[in-house]
């Protein structure tokens, strides 16, 4: 199973509960470096304002 197949069969069974879904991840390999994915469904605009939300969040806990 790849990397998008994975993310996205949890995307599905997230969707069952939520309106809007976005899951990122990343791992180290050897002869790549570090590798990562991405996969989302519902409302790109709540999908991309929850991921501003946060990267201001966590910008604002490790600056203070």
């Amino acid at each position: 199973m790849t990397d998008q197949e994975i993310l996205q069969k949890h995307v599905d069974a997230l969707m069952e509960h939520f309106d809007s879904i976005q899951i990122f991840g990343t791992r180290h390999e050897q002869e790549a470096g570090t590798v990562n994915s991405h996969a989302g469904d519902g409302n790109l605009f709540a999908r991309f304002g929850q991921a501003v939300m946060f990267v201001e969040m966590e910008k604002k806990r490790f600056t203070e």
